[in-house]
Formats: C-alpha cells, structure tokens, sequence
C-alpha cells in the first residue's frame, strides 16, 4: 500500500469541500469493505482518502412526503433491522438482511453498494424494483436522478468525481389505496456468506380489482448490472397475481437468461435452471404477503 493523505469528514459541507480540493486525486471511503482490499493489493493508488463514515448526515433513515430517505452511509445492518424500510421496501430489507457475514453487514454501506458497482451486489435489484433515485452532491450543486438512469457500462454510477452520494430515495408508491408489495430472494454460494449467484427482485402494483397495474422484474448476478425482464412484467399486467398465472411467467424467465448468456454457456445452463426454483421463491412470498394484506382489509 502506498503513502497518502487521510482526511475524515464530519459533515457533508466538510465533505464536499476536501472534494471540491483535488476531486480526480481523492478516493471516498465509507464503510470500505470493497475499497481497503483494492488499498492492500494496490489496484487503487489514490493520493488522499476521505472518509465519510463519521458523517451523522448520512446515516438517516426517515419518511417525508417524497418517499423513504435512506442516507448512503446507512450500513446494511442498519437497513435490514428498520422498520420503516421493513414496511415501504421490504425487497431492499431482505436484500440487505442477506448480505455477506454480520461483520460485513456491520460495515458495508448502501451508497458503497452503488458507487463501487459491485455486479453481483443484493442491493441492486430491489432498488431498481423500486424505482430509486439518488442525490448526488457537490460544491456547488445538487442532483436528484433515477438510479436505472445513471448505471454505465462498468455497472457503477455515472457521476462526476466532486460528487458525493448523499441519499437514496425510494418514492412514495404506498400513498394510495391501493396494493403495492415487493421481494427479493437470493441463491448464494455458501450459507455463512451468502455470496450472491442470482438475486431476485420483483415489485408488483396490484389495484382494487385485484389485478396487476405494474410490476418491475430484475435479476441480479445475471450481467454487469442488474438484468430487466420486461417480457415477464408486460405478462403480468392486466392479469390476477395467483399460481397458475405466475407458473406460466416462469419458463419466460428461464427463457430471458438463456438467451442472454448465450456468450457465457460456463453459466448458462445451471442459471437458466436455477433461475426457476429462486423466482418461485419470491412469486411465493409476494403471494403470501398479498395474503396477509388480505386479511386486514
């Protein structure tokens, strides 16, 4: 590892102004569970480091009339053991509940999660599900853009390097009378990792006909970024969400993932297989929660 300058912000003003400083020669660390492994093996050689973790700011979690605020140093633990997040993100709780070890979870940040572009990251596709927007902050301006929007090709966000995640925003779906619900389930390599191989997320909108009026599909660990199966929700619209309609949504996914890891046939058979079996997993929890709400209504 190489000599450089440490800086540890306080707040977000202060942040912004080490920034704003050398941008190009400054590497954000929050809970650095990805970045200080780059540190030790030399693949990141920045000048000065600005550690955000201590920053009060950015480890929020509230409600306002615009959604569900998640500041991007909340850690994972943080996510998956709040109530608020339980109720209005529930796809986004699990996922963060299913990450890596406790200790990992201890340290690991939602607002890392995004910036680093960790391909295989739970986190993704439940906030892709959920229509998130991110606040991207610098000296002297302030950004708000859906996430789906600024993913690049590298798989991270595409932002500018005096800009600073500050939150992430889930919009208020449940403002109406009607059904909104979510999941995401996971199948990973060991237990006592959970290292994800396919993430599943789904958000549905169901309306007081008891049909589907929306839903966003992703799988993730499937592609750089999280992989939109589009085909299955335009399937789902108009439709009941029950079994023997969620049956013929299946082999549509398995579908979608074959063709594309057409490029990739080291992954393509046991994905397009297994993709079954973890999507039925979140088709049976949405249900059951589409079940609970009914028997409170």
């Amino acid at each position: 590892m190489e000599d450089f300058m440490f800086m540890n912000a306080h707040t977000i003003s202060e942040a912004l102004f080490f920034l704003n400083e050398d941008a190009e020669k400054t590497k954000v660390i929050a809970g650095g569970t990805d970045s200080v492994m780059h540190l030790h093996r030399g693949t990141i050689k920045p000048e000065r480091i600005l550690a955000i973790s201590g920053i009060d700011e950015l480890k929020r979690i509230y409600i306002k009339e615009d959604g569900l605020h998640i500041g991007a140093c909340a850690t994972l633990n943080q996510i998956a053991n709040n109530q608020k997040v339980a109720i209005y993100a529930r796809a986004l709780q699990q996922a963060a509940a299913s990450v890596g070890s406790q200790q990992i979870r201890n340290l690991g940040t939602l607002g890392g999660n995004i910036v680093n572009g960790v391909a295989a990251a739970d986190t993704m596709a439940p906030l892709l599900c959920l229509q998130a927007i991110i606040r991207l902050e610098s000296f002297d301006r302030r950004r708000e853009l859906c996430l789906e929007d600024v993913l690049c090709e590298k798989g991270c966000v595409d932002k500018k390097p005096n800009e600073l995640l500050t939150e992430i925003i889930i919009p208020p779906l449940w403002i109406n009378n009607e059904i909104h619900v979510s999941s995401y389930q996971k199948l990973g390599t060991r237990k006592a990792l959970a290292i994800v191989v396919i993430g599943a997320g789904i958000y549905m909108h169901i309306g007081e006909d008891n049909l589907c009026k929306g839903c966003r599909i992703y799988g993730g660990a499937l592609a750089r970024f999280p992989l939109r199966f589009q085909q299955v929700e335009k399937f789902f619209v108009g439709k009941p969400f029950k079994k023997d309609v969620y049956m013929q949504a299946i082999p549509l996914l398995s579908a979608i993932v074959e063709e594309n890891l057409i490029h990739r046939p080291w992954e393509q058979e046991y994905k397009k297989e297994s993709i079954k079996g973890i999507y039925m997993e979140a088709f049976l929890d949405i249900e059951r929660q589409l079940e609970k709400l009914g028997e409170t209504t």
